[in-house]
């Protein structure tokens, strides 16, 4: 979902906001949550650089990263873990704007989502 949330470019995002788009919540919550995984983002390259002494440059932390994430994605999207329906349920609604859930309520969108949503590596 992450990686779907961030393909849309918050330039989009602005347009659909102004279009008089009649569920502009739904706009803001994704844009929140590009922002709050920017910012998670940033925090971790800024650890990292500070633990490493300024010695490894943030491009490198930032690739680094980005190899780790995918590999973790990869791991999760080959285990059982979309069968423990807590663990799912919990997921998606952190991952899924409030404004959906609040609108279309979870146990809905559970239904009507892909059997191998690979949403659980979003968070």
């Amino acid at each position: 979902m992450a990686s779907l949330l961030l393909s849309v470019s918050t330039a989009s995002l602005q347009r659909l906001s102004k279009a008089n788009n009649p569920d502009q919540s739904y706009v803001k919550d994704i844009q929140q949550k590009i922002c709050e995984n920017a910012a998670a983002e940033y925090s971790c390259i800024t650890k990292e650089y500070h633990r490493n002494k300024s010695a490894k440059p943030r491009t490198i932390i930032s690739d680094e990263l980005s190899s780790t994430l995918n590999q973790l994605q990869s791991d999760l999207e080959v285990s059982d873990l979309y069968e423990n329906m807590a663990s799912r349920k919990n997921v998606l609604s952190r991952a899924l704007p409030r404004t959906l859930i609040d609108k279309i309520g979870l146990d809905v969108l559970m239904q009507r989502l892909p059997e191998q949503v690979s949403i659980l590596s979003s968070l």
